[in-house]
């Protein structure tokens, strides 16, 4: 779908006159709001060069058309910025889901044969491989930080009986029981990174219906990441 300027207009309005989005720390407040009034500035920028050319009575309908692809380039290199803070984002994302939960979802360094056996060992001993079973055994484990029973768990013979949702939700528990700090940091990473995603396909949307490559501006925005 093709947005033009007011509409990118008025998507950044509405976030500058809604109330913050729940759930950010300082940080990530002090981020949306320098991001989101840079934004502004530049898509007020862009609108009244889009103007200027569009009253030009000198210039043919294509002379526009190509002085308005021109421009549109030129503001993909202006927005580059924003996919450069998504990627930041993405990667404080990374760092944190790590030191959340990585050590239950990271295998432990070392001799692979060892920790094979040892795995299959504790999966003896938790009994029969039914999975509604399995899932007490793994959420009791992350109760008790037996990492190494829910490992196990999760590395089961013919792939793993914890759902998608069960991980999850074992994962927050942990995290907010172990390292609720670093939980909340995250969560406020989360909500600042899908605002900044809903910048940039605005950007996206608004900068290729001006005839520019969509591969540029989707590089430019980090939306293949």
């Amino acid at each position: 779908m093709a947005l033009n300027t007011v509409s990118v207009l008025m998507i950044d309005e509405k976030f500058l006159s809604d109330p913050l989005p729940q759930g950010l720390d300082t940080d990530s407040v002090n981020t949306w709001n320098d991001a989101l009034a840079r934004h502004h500035a530049l898509v007020k920028g862009v609108q009244a060069e889009e103007d200027r050319i569009l009253k030009d009575r000198n210039a043919s309908d294509e002379g526009k058309r190509i002085k308005l692809a021109a421009l549109a380039q030129t503001s993909v290199e202006a927005f580059a910025w924003l996919g450069k803070m998504r990627q930041q984002a993405d990667a404080a994302k990374d760092r944190l889901e790590k030191l959340s939960f990585g050590a239950l979802t990271q295998k432990p360094t070392g001799n692979e044969v060892v920790t094979y056996h040892r795995e299959k060992e504790v999966r003896d001993s938790v009994g029969n491989g039914d999975a509604g079973h399995l899932a007490g055994v793994f959420l009791k484990a992350l109760e008790t930080d037996n990492l190494e029973t829910a490992r196990a768990i999760l590395d089961w013979p013919g792939g793993s009986p914890i759902s998608a949702d069960l991980l999850a939700r074992g994962k927050a528990d942990y995290a907010k029981r172990t390292n609720p700090g670093v939980w909340a940091r995250l969560q406020s990473v989360e909500v600042l990174k899908d605002h900044l995603a809903t910048l940039a396909n605005a950007t996206s949307q608004w900068l290729t219906s001006f005839g520019v490559d969509p591969k540029n501006v989707t590089k430019a925005m980090a939306l293949n990441n």
